[in-house]
Formats: structure tokens, C-alpha cells, sequence
């Protein structure tokens, strides 16, 4: 099951399997047995994620990617 969710998470962002591996095994950030937590600006250092922002920001960024997909354009 771990390995399924490794390649799904690196498959879908910009995090290596090496880094997302030392995240998932690093003991002395667990929260409840449930792996590492990362917020923020590390997840973004770590190619969790792309940038972070508010609801506003997610919104926009939703509709340019509609308006990118409505052209024929590969959303990004």
C-alpha cells in the first residue's frame, strides 16, 4: 500500500521518491503514526505542492486552467 501512495504522489507532483521516502520514514516529526507533516513553505520546497495561497488564489488559479483546457492548452 505504501508503495502505491509513494507513486501516486510522485507522479503527481515535483517531489523526487528519494525526498517523499525520507519525509514518510522521518521518526521525529510523526503525527500519530500517520507519517511526517508538511506545511506550507516546505511543502512547496519539496515539490509537494506548487505555491500556496488562499481560497481567492486557488479559485483563479482553477479558472485560468479551465480557460487553458477550453483552448486546447495543457492546464499547469
Amino acid at each position: 500500500m505504501q508503495d502505491r501512495v509513494v507513486k501516486f504522489v510522485v507522479e503527481h507532483s515535483k517531489c523526487s521518491e528519494e525526498t517523499l521516502r525520507e519525509l514518510i520514514f522521518r521518526t521525529g516529526e510523526l503525527a500519530r503514526d500517520i507519517g511526517t507533516v508538511v506545511v506550507g513553505n516546505d511543502a512547496v520546497k519539496y515539490g509537494l505542492i506548487d505555491e500556496i495561497g488562499g481560497v481567492g488564489q486557488a479559485v483563479k488559479k482553477l479558472e485560468q486552467m479551465i480557460e487553458e483546457y477550453r483552448r486546447g492548452g495543457k492546464p499547469h
